[in-house]
């Protein structure tokens, strides 16, 4: 089973506002609601390529119970339901050919409540993979997903990690069969502005996190699509697809969908990365999630 971590779902929001002033009363001109968070979307688009995972977190009040509502006849879902504190409500706003994001706080995570959510990952089985994507709630340790990570591998479970930092650097050391950070978050990890044509700088700084003990690296690029360092070394440059640009919210989690798909549908890393940066792509291409058929009309194939 592919179990997905969202330690903070929420209700997203999309709104067109065309002219926006800061004010003023606003009105949208369009408007899509959906129920998500990282983990649980890629969980969402690992559905779309017939992959089934259930997804982990916390939720709480009545926004958590509008998100556990709103995906269960969509995905598998296993919350932890806090006794206090809401779900968090997030606004993506499009105005003037820009993107805002306004995120909210969420519920905080106690430590019980966080004892009994990692007392989970101590019976995972060798079949299992876990999915960290994201950041964590305020208050939590920067030491959390690596404490996922060596439970997980205790139980002889593979990991993947999608997030910044300490957070990603805490996992390495338990062997992560792979992890995405995008071009500025790679630029983060090493305090350094990266060009994204600046391949031999990228290729260095993933094989170094590759020899802190990642076993592939995807460093998503934008526009400009993905870059993966294979076990062996080899690296591949996947572009990115030509289509009408919507919003690029949710078009990484995306990628790393299509690539463990890919994965799990035993393709190779690289043609699995052609899939993942199509869904990337189609998912840039619209708003919310990619659908299978968004993501085999790109590729010019069924998946």
């Amino acid at each position: 089973m592919i179990y997905t971590v969202t330690l903070n779902p929420s209700i997203d929001c999309y709104m067109t506002a065309d002219p926006f002033e800061i004010g003023r009363t606003n009105r949208a001109s369009d408007e899509h609601v959906f129920y998500g968070g990282k983990g649980i979307n890629v969980s969402l688009v690992l559905k779309e390529f017939g992959i089934k995972s259930t997804a982990l977190g916390f939720i709480a009040g009545s926004n958590g119970i509008a998100i556990r509502d709103g995906l269960k006849d969509k995905i598998d879902t296993d919350f932890d339901m806090l006794s206090e504190g809401n779900s968090r409500i997030n606004l993506k706003l499009f105005s003037s050919g820009k993107e805002t994001e306004i995120n909210g706080i969420g519920p905080e995570i106690g430590e019980d409540a966080l004892r009994t959510f990692l007392s989970r990952f101590d019976a995972l089985t060798g079949d299992d993979i876990v999915i960290m994507s994201g950041s964590v709630p305020k208050g939590l340790p920067e030491t959390l997903y690596g404490d996922m990570a060596r439970r997980a591998t205790a139980c002889g479970s593979s990991f993947v990690c999608d997030s910044t930092g300490a957070l990603l650097f805490n996992t390495l050391q338990y062997r992560p069969m792979v992890i995405k950070p995008n071009i500025d978050e790679l630029g983060a990890l090493y305090d350094r502005d990266i060009d994204p044509d600046d391949l031999d700088t990228i290729y260095a700084l993933a094989k170094d996190l590759q020899e802190k003990g990642a076993k592939e690296v995807i460093v998503s690029l934008g526009d400009k699509g993905a870059v993966l360092l294979e076990e062996n070394g080899s690296l591949t440059v996947q572009s990115a697809y030509k289509g009408e640009f919507v919003s690029s919210v949710c078009a990484g989690d995306s990628l790393l969908a299509g690539f463990i798909a890919g994965k799990k549908k035993g393709l190779s890393s690289v043609s699995s990365l052609e899939l993942g940066v199509a869904a990337g792509s189609a998912c840039a291409f619209s708003y919310g999630l990619p659908t299978s058929e968004s993501v085999a009309s790109l590729l010019g194939r069924p998946i």
